[in-house]
């Protein structure tokens, strides 16, 4: 009978700087997307939360964490893949640039935002004054 055998893969996630040092460095599953582990260099050492910008591959970018970065201050400039298969939502459709009218997939519901504002501004806070952002 053969014997199933179990590897677990990991990867380092690195923060490097735009003077090419690294900062952070996490290590998590390779099968993971790298997105949340972003904010655990920004938030959890001293020179991430000094930086202002963070690049990312295109797995570091989801919707919630381009909203969480923002929120905290950074300037996010993530590499999407496939960006013409990609839909951004905008406040007012009119106001998008003829040439950008492609990529907006619809309207923001506002009134969203507006009802749950408390609750997003207090997990921001929440995430950028922790020490260990694991249980998010």
């Amino acid at each position: 009978a053969g014997r199933v055998r179990r590897t677990l893969t990991l990867k380092a996630y690195t923060h490097v700087s735009d003077l090419y040092g690294p900062y952070w460095i996490n290590s998590i599953p390779a099968t993971v997307s790298e997105a949340p582990y972003i904010l655990d260099g920004l938030c959890l050492s001293e020179i991430g939360k000094k930086i202002k910008e963070h690049y990312a591959d295109t797995g570091g970018f989801t919707d919630l964490v381009f909203a969480a970065v923002a929120l905290l201050g950074y300037r996010f400039i993530p590499r999407i893949r496939d960006l013409k298969s990609k839909r951004f939502y905008v406040f007012d459709l009119k106001s998008v640039p003829k040439e950008l009218r492609c990529l907006a997939g619809g309207k923001v519901r506002e009134q969203t935002f507006i009802d749950n504002w408390g609750d997003v501004l207090r997990c921001t806070a929440t995430m950028g004054s922790v020490k260990d952002l694991s249980h998010f």
